[in-house]
């Protein structure tokens, strides 16, 4: 086998397989747990061999075989991947709102995705989620993680203010340079 196996939950328009593509890695097989529609077709427009599997809620990995509601499939993983809705934990939410993991159907997503994630097991694990979290909730997930996030704000490498946690066990990363980039230079 070349290249990763990869499961990407809560994949979005598959931002997962553009980094991985920018960063030089070749992909064997990437399985997305996606429900949106719109997201969907953005992926299987950009990335046609994406292999689509359902909702998280739906997925679970036993004896080398990946369960979901479009069909079983007999495979290794080599990272899992994920981001699980961050409406629930953003400073951006009403503050009656903002209820973090309670909430089952956006940010409470992560806590599927963690099942997932230690039913599989990988070598490697990648989770993304806003920074900007309650302290509370950011605790709970390092605990569940195994380790301590990393901060990056995509201000370091774009016009964009996008600061994020981003939980690995991926070893030697580094936090980027600041290229100084604004909308002007775009």
């Amino acid at each position: 086998m070349e290249g990763l196996n990869v499961l990407s939950l809560c994949d979005g328009m598959s931002c997962g397989q553009i980094a991985l593509e920018r960063a030089g890695l070749k992909v064997n097989k990437y399985f997305a747990s996606e429900i949106k529609d719109i997201a969907i077709k953005v992926t299987k427009d950009n990335y046609p061999n994406t292999i689509h599997i359902g909702s998280v809620t739906e997925i679970s990995y036993e004896d080398g075989v990946l369960h979901t509601e479009n069909g079983d499939f007999k495979t290794d993983i080599d990272i899992v991947m994920f981001g699980s809705p961050c409406q629930t934990f953003s400073i951006a939410m009403k503050t009656e709102l903002r209820v973090g993991l309670k909430n089952e159907e956006k940010s409470g997503l992560f806590l599927e995705c963690h099942r997932i994630l230690k039913e599989v097991n990988p070598k490697y694990f990648l989770m993304e989620n806003v920074a900007k979290m309650k302290k509370d909730d950011e605790e709970f997930i390092s605990r569940l993680m195994g380790v301590q996030p990393i901060n990056i704000n995509s201000k370091l490498l774009s016009a964009q203010m996008r600061d994020r946690y981003y939980w690995t066990n991926i070893p030697n990363i580094t936090i980027p340079d600041d290229k100084n980039i604004t909308v002007n230079d775009i």
